[in-house]
């Protein structure tokens, strides 16, 4: 999908392309005359259940379209994960027999090594073992994006081998996640378009997932069960709540699908689970218990008491007066406006309005327009029944319309509506919200609230497993991709370091050697600053004119600064400052320094 900018930025074209992470989620590219910028940030290369992988690097062959841009923007957050070969990743998560009866069909048509022989110790055997020994699996994950990946594969699995244990999606929007997943599909895989097109059924239409958005609705499933729920970084939400409550027995699990944000508690555990699972020689890692205390800082909601929730109560009747007083300041002011809006001879009377009139006595009369009285005589009138016709109102775009004469509660019918079983509005999540907010009048609950936080030890005792379903580039795709891509510029996050060496030539080899000095028999630890960045001398010449100094182009590419100084391009590309020792001379070579990335 391509946008072509007018106005300013006429002549600057910007096409969106799949990343392959998300739906919706785009690399970019940018381009104006010959310069081109390709934005990749949050790419997937790998072909998912629910998603393809990035058109960057189709079958292994970077798009032509993308390829050999002026400049490419990409992240490295990976750059020093290996992840799991796709083989090993499958063969964690499914069964164990060569001929592969216990994946369902759906999922084994996607495979990429459908041959392969998959590992007992798999991770949808340690859920199931997990709910044997009559415990709770947790599976943390974020609430709209790579959820999809991950409550598809599920509902699959408890489809196919129909398992009777509750499996739940609980976060605050998953009505609403799961409803916009279904109108969805032509962002979706192939696999997933072609699933709907031979059977005429909508992948999203989870026949096992039970949707809640409350903490409390899991009351309603007692017992063992899977619950997938955010937040994956276990800083805040339900996942943190839950991993509180089920962490510290040794019968409930937790599985990660991502390593979750730097220091965040995901994170941690990620590397206790890292630890304690070294000594395994396979490529996937099997689950291990956790035995550790953390002291973690404890938010809870609770009841306002005494003092506070004197105040509190204080507090709401004086708010509701002053609302109380500003809705009846509208009303009055509203009034006015009206009154001065109608015509002195008509007025708005509407129906409701009859009986109080007809209890209301009135002398009105009509004269009568056939007969005129002389000096003396009246003119003859005749008793009138009190009655005003009621008068419409028009705007620019004619009789102005009552909407709550037309409003209704609009209720998703049919099977699209239909979820578990039940009717769903699409606004159930905020109608529950609201219910649940101790603010509203209408709420379940009108105890006040306040969040309270300490400090706490926590020892977290359960069973402990990672799975990589976070979606994203590693370090290996991006040694292979960025080169690929050949892009002429390239920013990236980066450290550098220097070593001090020789390099020799072995005799029975044609690779140079470096052997590494020791630090004691080298001269110094310092070594020759290396400048990065790339100046052109016309941006040289704006900024040096900024700072009050004259700078103007004399000759083939040279740029003379206050007659004193001149600055010029060597044939490598190389600044090169010439001029007599002076105070202009040193200025003008801090101000290139500073165009400049010292290391």
């Amino acid at each position: 999908m391509s946008n072509y900018i007018s106005g300013k930025c006429k002549g600057i074209t910007i096409t969106a392309y799949a990343a392959g992470h998300t739906i919706g989620g785009t690399i970019w590219k940018i381009k104006k005359d010959n310069e081109e910028i390709v934005y990749a940030v949050d790419y997937n290369h790998k072909k998912e259940r629910h998603l393809d992988g990035t058109v960057l690097h189709i079958n292994g062959v970077v798009l032509d379209a993308l390829s050999r841009p002026s400049l490419m923007i990409t992240d490295a957050y990976n750059s020093l994960i290996i992840h799991p070969a796709r083989k090993h990743r499958d063969a964690a998560l499914f069964g164990n027999n060569n001929n592969n009866d216990d994946i369902p069909p759906t999922i084994k048509n996607i495979l990429i090594h459908p041959e392969i022989k998959f590992s007992p110790d798999n991770i949808l055997e340690t859920i199931m073992s997990t709910l044997g020994n009559n415990g709770c699996v947790l599976l943390p994950t974020d609430s709209s994006a790579r959820v999809l990946e991950l409550a598809y594969l599920l509902d699959q699995h408890w489809t196919f081998h129909q398992v009777s244990y509750p499996l739940i999606l609980l976060t605050h929007q998953s009505y609403r996640t799961i409803q916009f997943a279904k109108s969805m599909l032509e962002w979706m895989s192939d696999a997933i378009n072609r699933q709907f097109d031979s059977k005429r059924e909508n992948p999203f239409e989870f026949r096992y997932l039970r949707l809640c958005h409350r903490y409390k609705d899991l009351s309603k499933y007692p017992g063992p069960k899977v619950v997938l729920a955010s937040n994956l970084s276990l800083e805040t939400g339900y996942a943190r709540d839950l991993l509180l409550e089920w962490g510290t027995s040794e019968s409930n699990a937790l599985i990660l699908t991502d390593r979750g944000p730097p220091n965040s508690l995901a994170r941690r555990l990620y590397y206790e689970w890292d630890n304690l699972s070294v000594s395994s020689n396979n490529p996937i890692k099997p689950v291990v218990g956790l035995n550790i205390t953390m002291n973690l800082l404890i938010r809870k909601k609770v009841p306002l008491e005494g003092t506070e929730l004197l105040d509190y109560k204080s507090e709401q009747r004086k708010k509701q007066e002053r609302e109380a007083a500003q809705a009846a300041l509208i009303a009055k002011s509203k009034s006015i406006i009206e009154d001065d809006e109608s015509d002195e001879s008509e007025s708005e009377i509407g129906d409701t309005d009859i009986e109080e009139l007809l209890s209301t006595q009135f002398d009105l009369y009509v004269r009568d327009a056939t007969k005129y009285g002389g000096f003396f005589k009246q003119t003859q009138s005749y008793l009138m029944f009190p009655y005003v016709e009621k008068r419409k109102r028009y705007d620019d775009y004619g009789e102005i319309i009552q909407v709550d004469q037309f409003a209704r509660r609009i209720v998703d019918g049919g099977r699209d509506g239909d979820i578990n079983g039940d009717k769903v509005d699409l606004n159930s999540d905020k109608d529950e919200a609201e219910k649940d907010d101790p603010s509203n009048p209408s709420s379940e609950s009108n105890v006040p609230t306040k969040y309270v936080s300490y400090s706490q030890n926590i020892n977290f005792r359960c069973q402990i497993r990672f799975i990589d379903l976070e979606g994203t580039n590693d370090g290996r795709s991006l040694k292979t991709i960025v080169p690929q891509v050949q892009p002429r510029k390239l920013l990236e996050d980066y450290d550098i370091a220097f070593v001090n060496g020789k390099i020799s030539f072995p005799p029975d080899s044609s690779l140079p050697m470096l052997d590494v000095v020791p630090i004691e028999e080298s001269n110094s630890g310092n070594h020759n600053p290396v400048f990065v960045g790339e100046v052109k001398l016309t941006e040289l010449k704006r900024v040096l004119q900024s700072e009050g100094i004259v700078a103007e182009f004399k000759g083939e590419g040279v740029l003379v600064c206050n007659e004193k100084v001149a600055v010029r391009k060597s044939s490598a590309g190389q600044l090169i400052l010439e001029g007599s020792l002076s105070e202009d001379y040193y200025k003008i070579r801090s101000i290139i320094y500073a165009q400049h990335a010292i290391l």
